[in-house]
This record gives structure tokens, sequence and C-alpha cells, in this order.
């Protein structure tokens, strides 16, 4: 039997001053090597739900099981350190700093000549592509992307797309969800949409 990296368990959460709940009585196994999209309208629980899914958040009914602590995220509240440089946030965050691995994913992310400014000068995009290379920096088994092209041009939007892919080629069991609108971004997940609510 395959094992799941995530399941939701009759699943309820509901915000202390809502009168409803955003999820309520949902149930719904992930496998290794799937990948999923969200797209629905704001305020339809999409980040809610991706945070379920990493534990930053607990349900209010039911449970959340998983089966993997390798997961990387990378959330529209980016949460990159100001006073650091591109560097530095990036290696804080490294399970094993690797200079070499860091300096690839900046030239990658085309921020070499950003790496040792204050992240704080950092334009949105820029921060943005920081916030996704540090979600792909551990090799996760399991990623959780919230609107990862949100700012980004076209071109560094592409950019970012094929680190993923190339990320989701290089392991059959390497799993995927992400909150994107945009179709062309939904193939990352061939397409395969995942309805909450």
């Amino acid at each position: 039997m395959t094992p799941t990296i995530l399941q939701f368990q009759n699943v309820d959460f509901q915000w202390a001053d809502a009168t409803k709940p955003l999820i309520q009585n949902f149930t719904w196994s992930l496998e290794p090597g799937e990948a999923f999209y969200l797209d629905a309208p704001s305020g339809q629980g999409k980040s809610t739900f991706l945070k379920l899914a990493t534990g930053l958040l607990k349900p209010t009914r039911g449970k959340i099981l998983r089966d993997t602590k390798q997961i990387g995220f990378a959330f529209q509240d980016q949460r990159l350190l100001p006073w650091l440089t591109p560097y530095e946030n990036l290696k804080l965050a490294m399970r094993h700093p690797d200079d070499e691995q860091i300096h690839k994913l900046l030239a990658r992310v085309g921020l070499t000549q950003k790496a040792e400014q204050h992240t704080s000068t950092l334009s949105g995009g820029e921060a943005q592509r920081i916030n996704i290379a540090r979600a792909l920096l551990n090799n996760p088994l399991l990623l959780v992307l919230d609107e990862p092209f949100n700012g980004l041009d076209e071109e560094n939007a592409q950019i970012c797309a094929e680190l993923i892919q190339e990320w989701k080629n290089h392991s059959p069991e390497n799993t995927l969800i992400l909150t994107t609108h945009l179709h062309k971004f939904q193939t990352l997940c061939n397409a395969k949409k995942l309805v909450f609510s």
C-alpha cells in the first residue's frame, strides 16, 4: 500500500470571530508524486488550507496527518528577515548550509548582484524570487506554494516555474500543492484541481 504524504480526516476550520466554518468536513489524501492546484476567489480559504496542510494552523475539528517533515513552503507573506541579506536569509533556512548551492540558486533566480544587499532594499518581485528559492533550498518532499508567481514579470515567472518543474522531475515522490489562477502554471500540476469547500 502506498503511504500518503498528507491526510485530512473530517477537517473543519473556523476562525474565532466567524459565524460558519471556512472548511467543513473535508477528507482528502495526497499521495507521493501527486500535484494539485487550488484556484478560487479571494477569501475562499486557499491560504488557510495551505497553512493547515503545513501545520501552521490547527483544525477546529478533525485530524491532519503528515508522513514527512521535509516540507518547503512559500506564502504570500514572504517572512524574509529584512535586516539580513538574501544570502543570509537562505543560509539561515538551510539545514546543512552549503555556500555553493545557495549561490547557484541565487544565480538561477537572477539575484547574484543582490546577494549581499539588505533584503529590505529588494523589490516585491525580487523578494518573491528569494521566497521561492528558500522553499526549494532543502529539496523538500512536499512543496506548498501560495500564489508563487504574484509580483513576477513574465520572464521571471517562467524562470521560477522551470525551477519548480526541475524539482518536481528530480524524484517521482516529490509532491506539490500550489494556488494560482494562471492557467499556464496550473500545468505544473497537470491541471489537477483541488476543491475543498
